[in-house]
Parts: C-alpha cells; structure tokens; sequence
C-alpha cells in the first residue's frame, strides 16, 4: 500500500535556556500569529507577513502564558508572579497586577468572558487566585493543598472553577461578593 504524505519541515527552531520551558507557552491568536514566551520576552510571530514582535515586559523569565478568548490580548507571568496583559497586535501593556502569589505561577488562564483571569501559584498551599484583571482586583481566592497543580480551567456560565495536576480534580465555587462590580 502507497501512502501518498507530504512531509512536514521544520522551519523555525527557538531553544530556551534551562530552566525556562516553552512546553505550555504556545498559542494561536487573531490573524493566525503565534504567540510564544522564551526567557524574558514574549514573540508575536506573524507568518504571512514573515515578521515578529519581541514584546520585553518582564524583568524575570516568564513561566506562563495564556490567551484571552478574544484572540487580542495576552497576559505573560513572570517566575516572582507578576502579570502583565498586553495586546498581541502592538505589544503594549494593557494592565500590570498587583502580585498576590509572590511565587512563580503553575497556571494562568482567562475565563470564558475574558473579565476573570485564574492564576495558581507554587507557594505552599498552591494558592488559587481568581482576577478581575481589568480593575486590578483580586476577586477570589481559595487554598488548593500542598501538591503541585497544573490544570486550571474557569467556568464562567457556571462560575466554577476546576483545578487538578495531583491525581485529583477539586471543583471551587467563585461566588460574586455582595456590592461587588459586575
């Protein structure tokens, strides 16, 4: 049997010095860019037009990444766990948080609405902090157990948020705190 397959070149390689990690610091945004972080920096590497975007916000080497649902803005953390937004497209800075872990973070995603963004940290009682990234308020919090996490994922129809990395899935209930902007 013939199987007629085309072959997949590499084109571009980007090795990160240890301890850095690009493993989960990869995604596609708005106009198929890929975003990626490698040391200090994140890369907008656009393909059509053959150019990428250095984006040099941090002072410590960046341990995550994640993309907004709207493909437009990214937030990076750096190891000491301040996180920056910032818009994919230009590279300037949209919001810097306040650190509320003090340690590197094992996981950061946006909600599904985009206004929340869940941070875990690696401090010892892997801290689950939920954002209101846009006023810099820290909306929620919830101590998850001394074993690392590394899956965090925020319902926002159902305002729950899922957490698991240690043989365990724990499900949080994030309730809006009465008086609090919605």
């Amino acid at each position: 049997m013939v199987v007629n397959r085309s072959p997949i070149q590499p084109i571009r390689v980007h090795k990160a010095k240890p301890p850095n990690n690009v493993g989960d610091c990869v995604f596609y945004t708005v106009g198929d860019r890929i975003v990626y972080a490698v040391g200090e920096s994140c890369f907008v590497l656009d393909w059509q037009y053959k150019h990428q975007l250095e984006v040099r916000h941090h002072k410590l080497p960046i341990c995550n990444l994640c993309i907004h649902p709207g493909k437009i803005l990214a937030a990076s953390a750096q190891e000491d766990g301040q996180i920056i937004v910032w818009k994919v497209t230009t590279g300037r800075k949209v919001a810097t948080l306040s650190p509320t872990h003090g340690t590197q973070l094992t996981e950061l995603e946006f909600d599904s609405t985009g206004r929340y963004l869940v941070s875990v940290g690696t401090d010892k009682s892997h801290t689950l902090n939920v954002h209101e990234w846009a006023s810099d308020r820290l909306a929620g919090d919830a101590l998850c157990g001394p074993k690392r996490l590394n899956v965090v994922r925020y319902n926002a129809a159902h305002q729950t948020v899922v957490v698991g990395g240690d043989a365990v899935l724990r499900w949080y209930k994030f309730e809006q705190a009465p008086g609090a902007a919605k």
